[in-house]
């Protein structure tokens, strides 16, 4: 039978390993709530970055604005266009353009051919859920042609 030494050392050594059992244990523990933290914060900027976009009017890309342009350019009656500006909004996007014409134009006919860029527009793009187009009299020198 041992003495009460080697049991005191015994238990001491027992003590020792449940320490460091727990504390690897907790160590773990706190190393796999890193990691979970860590994708948790990744898929949150995942879910966020679009929709701040989305909710700071992100423009589209360039091949977008260029075939607004085309389409507007296109209709019979346009002169020249100009600032052109695209915008998502929700789930689509919306156009604001300035069309220049001719100054002589009635105003009936102008608001006729504004409805004729905003169809060509719409058919163009079908992404375009709305399109604002501002009639000005064309000037061949007034920088027309602006995108």
């Amino acid at each position: 039978m041992p003495g009460r030494a080697e049991r005191a050392r015994r238990i001491f050594r027992l003590g020792l390993r449940a320490r460091f059992t727990v504390a690897f244990a907790l160590g773990g523990l706190v190393l796999s709530a890193l990691l979970a933290s860590v994708i948790i914060v990744y898929n949150a900027i995942g879910v966020i970055r679009p929709a701040t976009q989305d909710l700071m009017d992100r423009a589209p890309g360039e091949e977008m604005i260029s075939r607004v342009a085309a389409a507007a350019a296109a209709v019979p009656g346009v002169s020249a266009i100009e600032k052109l500006k695209v915008r998502k909004a929700g789930m689509g996007y919306y156009v604001d353009l300035h069309v220049q014409a001719d100054p002589a134009m009635p105003l009936h006919a102008a608001h006729v051919l504004s409805g004729m860029v905003k169809s060509a527009i719409r058919e163009a793009v079908p992404e375009v859920t709305g399109a604002l187009i501002h009639m000005e009299p064309y000037e061949a020198d007034g920088g027309a042609g602006t995108v």
